[in-house]
């Protein structure tokens, strides 16, 4: 779902045992949803890499939201880019090695109502 896409709803899907990556999608804008696609109540579980990946844009504010995560060899949800913010709402994270993934090249980035287990002290 990230390159020329549209009108695309993708919601409580299960990508599983997949090679790199699970899901790989255009975030939104903070408080925004896109109005050609919808992508929310994933899961991405047993992935030789990372759970979801968003694609990397430039808005003041990018937020994914309502994923899951579990047993990924990397981390569960990525979202990084040259937004000012970068927003990670509602994220899961079980047992992946380096937990959520949320962060900006400059700027900040938060998490809300997420959480991440691990039997990885580090995480």
């Amino acid at each position: 779902m990230s390159d020329n896409t549209n009108k695309v709803t993708m919601r409580d899907n299960i990508a599983a045992g997949c090679w790199h990556h699970g899901f790989h999608f255009i975030p939104d804008k903070c408080d925004q949803t896109n109005p050609n696609w919808l992508f929310e109540g994933n899961i991405a579980h047993s992935v030789s890499g990372y759970g979801a990946i968003a694609k990397n844009v430039e808005n003041a504010c990018t937020e994914i939201k309502d994923i899951t995560a579990y047993k990924c060899t990397e981390a569960a949800i990525h979202l990084g880019g040259d937004s000012k913010m970068n927003r990670g709402r509602n994220l899961r994270s079980i047992d992946t090695a380096f937990g959520i993934s949320v962060h900006p090249s400059s700027g900040e980035s938060e998490l809300i109502d997420s959480f991440s287990y691990s039997d990885l002290p580090e995480n």
